[in-house]
């Protein structure tokens, strides 16, 4: 269980040290950092939503997140 944990943060932390080198800014969480440039995620889910899915303040989809 500590080995499962502890993976989960090592991720976390790669995913946030990530973001923060994109160009000098940090993305949504609906999009991804391509050559120092923040676009949407290609990331799709095959779940229905009524209302969509939950997009961010640049139109991007956050992937699996029900609006």
């Amino acid at each position: 269980m500590k080995v499962i944990v502890f993976c989960c943060l090592l991720l976390a932390g790669l995913f946030v040290a990530n973001a923060a080198d994109c160009g000098g800014k940090t993305c949504s969480g609906g999009q991804v950092c391509s050559n120092d440039v923040c676009v949407c995620t290609k990331i799709r889910c095959r779940i229905l939503c009524r209302n969509g899915f939950l997009k961010d303040e640049n139109g991007c989809e956050y992937p699996c997140t029900c609006a």
